[in-house]
């Protein structure tokens, strides 16, 4: 949780700190107005206006797995505006990782495309963000069987079948893709319903644009 003042400094960092700065700064003598939608807190006194924004974090126990496209959004044409939202969203991402907000799976076919990245210096950075992986799903009978399954039932390519594949039985609660074929509505309930097979947990697959949007308001 933050408070900027109007310059954008932070003045405190939990309600409670919240409570004593607005106390120093303006006795009893202010206005407040709450917009609980955006968890925003607008403070007007001696003649400056502060915000008070509660930060929502993710829930650590989350795991998600990475379409390679989404490691790749960064180094993409970023004159576009989808392909700069989207490595926003996995730089947003990536920080959530780094602050141990969610837990990263990675995979052999995933090492495998990164493995094939042509561009040195694009393959050498994409290597690093797999560093920050806690978990790895080896390729394994069980990945191309369902892996195959998921081909067929869900009209799946076999490359982005297998990375569903191994996001499913290596417990990602989320699979993360930027390729609009892999994250239709029709196929993302075809692998709800084939994850049900072999685990408890709810799967999803979605665009890291609706993640982070779904992270930011603490409903993931």
């Amino acid at each position: 949780m933050k408070l900027p003042n109007r310059q954008g400094k932070r003045l405190a960092s939990c309600p409670a700190t919240f409570a004593n700065v607005l106390f120093k700064l303006c006795g009893n003598k202010f206005i407040a107005i709450h917009l609980p939608g955006d968890a925003l807190l607008i403070v007007y006194c001696e003649r400056s206006i502060y915000v008070y924004k509660e930060r929502h974090v993710a829930n650590p126990s989350i795991a998600i797995y990475l379409d390679t496209n989404v490691y790749s959004r960064p180094f993409d044409d970023q004159t576009q505006f989808t392909i700069q939202q989207e490595a926003d969203a996995f730089l947003e991402i990536i920080q959530a990782v780094e602050n141990k907000d969610l837990t990263l799976i990675c995979s052999d076919i995933l090492m495998f495309e990164v493995d094939n990245i042509l561009i040195e210096e694009k393959r050498a950075r994409v290597e690093d963000y797999l560093g920050l992986c806690a978990k790895h799903v080896g390729r394994s009978k069980k990945i191309l069987k369902l892996g195959k399954r998921i081909q067929n039932d869900c009209a799946l390519r076999a490359r982005d079948a297998l990375h569903v594949s191994s996001a499913i039985l290596g417990k990602a609660d989320y699979f993360l893709s930027c390729d609009k074929k892999v994250t239709r509505a029709k196929q993302t309930e075809c692998y709800a319903q084939l994850s049900k097979l072999y685990r408890k947990e709810k799967f999803f697959a979605i665009n890291p644009i609706p993640f982070v949007k779904k992270m930011q308001k603490g409903k993931l």
